[in-house]
């Protein structure tokens, strides 16, 4: 038996159901008639919240009426309740995203950076709480529905990250000495060379710092060009599998290893792949410039997005993101508790963190793409993104974190056919934050523009 006094978390929270033939096939020990967690928190810690049945034995007569206890009780079973399991999930806090998220289609993951408890995760549309108890009921409502509200969107969705990952590229190149912090490069509307890409007015030339605050796309291709062709390595190949495996170090192209049941490894590129498309030795730095500004074939979840936050704001580590913070009677995976360091040096992220600062909090009239996101007293720092999209508009990215020192919480924020990252994406997240660290709302005119906010047409479906 479930209740849910709280109408948040449909999806994390999974349901319950009859283990069918071919779960009982698999799980021995179970037997018909037993229920069995489906998804979310229930599927995970099934193996906590089963608990043991009990049985009694009874002596019978010849009409098959119960007598007495057989040996007294001697040999009875007590039945064992579940052990009992608390989550990290601010009830409060899921509840504000889902109702930012109404009428959108998307996730938005926060997480506590000094944990990697995952503070709040939605994915929209997702379960209404109060078809759960009742799944079986509803079951067939919600799996015709187009929009499929079974399907986490936070954990299972491979997007490109867009031009938040140019965090990543800025991080590599200054760990690979291709950058510096007052490294120049100059932009005439985009990147001229080869394919051309494309980037929007802004004032030029720009440094590290301008480059992340202005998310300028020919100083990322000119940086991912020198990572990859660093002479250093004795070829582009050679360049390139370093850089996938500082981009690995990140957790990207894996499986954090979260409790979450449905958590899938996105897309990271390899070697073999370009071998494939091009031939052997027969592409370089310019046939994979699409990676310099997050797209082409790198594909990452929401809950990768937000732990990039989480460990920017931690200066080069991460702690495994994760759902439940603890138990009174039983002891958690010790993997939650373990830091998970990147291959770039601390001393290079608080150089990223200017500029992703100034994104967010600069003056009017700067060129910053966030200042949307700014919240008086709050210092959070930022990175837009703008993720094309071949089936329809582009997506709108956000991710941050907040304060700037000892940072309390990191955001991810993706918004499917949304537009330019500064239009949802980054006011969705900084209503996150100010809502977790102030429990109110002050810019009460960008919670209502947001909740009235209705993208369901934009979004391409299969009926």
């Amino acid at each position: 038996m479930r209740t849910y006094p709280f109408n948040a978390g449909g999806n994390l929270l999974g349901y319950i159901t009859e283990a069918d033939t071919s779960f009982l096939r698999r799980n021995p020990e179970y037997k018909m008639g037993d229920y069995i967690g489906r998804t979310g928190i229930e599927q995970s810690y099934e193996h906590i919240l089963k608990g043991e049945k009990g049985y009694n034995i009874y002596l019978r007569d010849v009409h098959n009426q119960v007598k007495s206890s057989f040996a007294d009780g001697k040999y009875d079973k007590p039945a064992i309740p579940g052990k009992t399991i608390i989550s990290s999930i601010d009830a409060k806090l899921q509840q504000y995203g889902e109702m930012l998220m109404q009428n959108k289609v998307g996730s938005v993951v926060a997480i506590e950076p000094s944990t990697g408890e995952i503070l709040a995760l939605i994915s929209s549309p997702g379960i209404e709480v109060s078809k759960l108890a009742s799944i079986n009921k509803f079951y067939g409502e919600i799996v015709s529905d187009p929009y499929k509200p079974m399907f986490n969107r936070a954990t299972m969705s491979p997007y490109p990250p867009g031009s938040v990952f140019k965090l990543v590229n800025a991080l590599i190149g200054l760990e690979e000495g291709v950058l510096e912090s007052d490294t120049h490069y100059s932009c005439n509307g985009g990147y001229n060379v080869g394919r051309r890409v494309a980037c929007h007015p802004h004032s030029s030339p720009t440094d590290l710092t301008e480059s992340i605050m202005m998310s300028c796309n020919t100083y990322y291709c000119i940086a991912f060009r020198d990572i990859i062709d660093n002479p250093k390595y004795g070829s582009v190949t050679e360049g390139f599998e370093r850089w996938r495996e500082m981009v690995m170090s990140f957790g990207f192209g894996q499986k954090l290893g979260s409790d979450l049941p449905s958590e899938q490894e996105g897309t990271l590129p390899t070697s073999g792949i370009y071998d494939k498309i091009h031939g052997k030795n027969r592409w370089s730095s310019l046939s994979i410039i699409s990676l310099a500004i997050g797209q082409g074939e790198l594909g990452t979840t929401p809950l990768h997005l937000a732990n990039l936050a989480a460990t920017i704001a931690n200066r080069g580590y991460y702690y495994t993101p994760h759902l439940i913070k603890g138990s009174p009677d039983t002891l958690l995976n010790p993997q939650f508790s373990e830091k998970h360091y990147t291959l770039v040096d601390t001393t290079n992220f608080h150089k990223i963190i200017d500029g992703m600062y100034l994104a967010v909090n600069s003056l009017p009239g700067s060129g910053a793409t966030a200042r949307v996101a700014a919240v008086p007293g709050l210092d959070i720092c930022g990175k837009t993104g703008t993720a094309q999209n071949p089936h329809g508009r582009d997506h709108s990215v956000f991710i941050c974190f907040a304060p700037r020192d000892n940072p309390k919480i990191a955001v991810a924020a993706y918004i499917e056919n949304a537009g330019f990252g500064a239009t949802w994406a980054a006011p969705i997240a900084s209503l996150i934050v100010e809502k977790y660290l102030t429990r109110e709302i002050s810019r009460i005119y960008l919670e209502e523009r947001i909740k009235e906010g209705n993208l369901m047409q934009n979004v391409p479906i299969k009926k």
